[in-house]
């Protein structure tokens, strides 16, 4: 896993934390488990609480927009 990465989101609009979970999935492979260890360890905070979940990874590398379904605009 890597360390520190500039420019990354560290809970702002969430951009950069799904840019980055995208990054540990394609580029480094990872599973959702290794993916939320390496989000706590770079010290990406998730939007709500403060652990990462896979199935919150998951949801998140799924949605590419930071509204849930139901409020995007039609």
């Amino acid at each position: 896993m890597a360390g520190l990465q500039e420019g990354v989101d560290r809970g702002g609009d969430g951009a950069g934390r799904r840019a980055r979970a995208r990054q540990l999935r394609d580029g480094d492979d990872l599973s959702l488990r290794a993916i939320c260890a390496a989000l706590e360890a770079e010290d990406i905070r998730p939007k709500r609480g403060n652990r990462w979940h896979p199935e919150t990874v998951r949801r998140m590398l799924a949605n590419p927009t930071d509204r849930p379904p139901t409020l995007q605009k039609r």
